[in-house]
């Protein structure tokens, strides 16, 4: 029984201490009080608070009230989410880079397309009230008039030229365009490249030694026109034989020349030696010098001594031997005993 008045007695003593407790401040994510329950820390029991979501949140559902009661707030229904501003729309000729979103605190940059600039605001960031600016516009660049060039028309002739717009040129009668002959506004809000000139082209009169021209002779020579040489009898050609009058009034690749042509070439080399080898083709005889063969003189010199031994036999045969040739025999041992004379035969 005793037990029963304990309990009953400590049941009275919790509810006189918590009765009358009050509650601190709440608190929830992304969200904050309402009217002056803002400045308050404590809050007397029975209490009732009112949330809303902070800036650049919204609520998505749920009470945003909730009550105190004997030192303990009931629980937060109220729901806060991320403001989304959403698309800002499209920008013509120009590109919108979302990199970090389109929420609340989050911010665009537009860029525009080669040619064109930007008119506004290159980056809007998400606010409150959605995107706090309005998308900027691209606009096409543009380029002024060109310089003249003397000698020459181009088309089309404008006050102003819009971006990658071209113009061309044309030069006067009997110049020639050094250059391009188109040029367009660039992205830079000028003309590239370079305006061309129109100039007059007039090569001189070819004229090369010891040669005659091919081609037919013009009074005047203009770009691109060409002359053909050919080297006189007796000369040969150095260089090309056509040349084409270019751009710098030059011939080019320049005028040949006629040199005079040789028959025989002598290579000379110090340095080196050469023993060429007779080599024998056939019999050879000594070169007639005009004085008589050796063995010829010596064979009409015996056939002289034998005429005349003969020229001598005939006549002894025919006239006898003188006695004066007898005589001398005789007395020489010249004739034999056996052999008569002519008188001892008529004897």
């Amino acid at each position: 029984m005793s037990m029963i008045y304990v309990l009953l007695f400590g049941s009275l003593v919790f509810a006189l201490t918590t009765q009358g407790q009050p509650c601190s401040k709440p608190q929830g994510d992304h969200m904050v009080l309402k009217g002056d329950a803002i400045l308050s820390n404590s809050f007397p029991d029975g209490t009732a608070v009112s949330f809303q979501c902070e800036t650049g949140y919204m609520s998505v559902g749920g009470s945003a009230s909730i009550t105190c009661t004997a030192g303990t707030w009931s629980p937060i229904r109220l729901k806060c989410e991320r403001k989304n501003c959403g698309s800002p729309g499209e920008v013509a000729n120009g590109n919108i880079d979302y990199a970090t979103g389109t929420y609340f605190g989050d911010k665009i940059v537009i860029t525009c397309n080669t040619g064109f600039r930007l008119v506004g605001r290159s980056e809007i960031v998400c606010g409150v009230d959605g995107w706090m600016s309005r998308l900027p516009e691209c606009e096409i660049k543009t380029c002024d008039p060109p310089a003249k060039v003397g000698n020459a028309s181009f088309s089309p002739d404008k006050d102003v030229y819009d971006y990658r717009e071209v113009i061309q040129y044309t030069c006067l009668k009997g110049f020639t365009l050094n250059g391009s002959k188109s040029i367009s506004c660039s992205e830079d809000e000028i003309f590239k490249p370079d305006p061309p000139k129109c100039i007059l082209v007039k090569c001189e009169e070819p004229k090369i030694a010891d040669a005659e021209t091919v081609s037919p002779y013009l009074p005047l020579y203009g770009y691109l026109d060409t002359v053909t040489h050919r080297c006189t009898s007796g000369f040969r050609m150095e260089g090309e034989p056509t040349s084409t009058c270019d751009i710098n009034s030059k011939w080019t690749p320049g005028l040949p020349q006629c040199v005079a042509t040789t028959t025989t070439t002598t290579t000379t080399q110090p340095s080196i030696t050469m023993k060429v080898p007779a080599v024998s083709v056939g019999p050879t005889r000594p070169p007639d010098s005009g004085a008589p063969n050796v063995w010829q003189s010596w064979l009409i010199a015996i056939l002289v001594i034998i005429a005349c031994c003969g020229v001598i036999a005939c006549g002894c045969h025919f006239f006898g031997v003188p006695a004066s040739i007898k005589t001398r025999f005789r007395s020489q041992g010249g004739y034999s005993g056996n052999v008569a004379t002519k008188d001892e035969v008529e004897m």
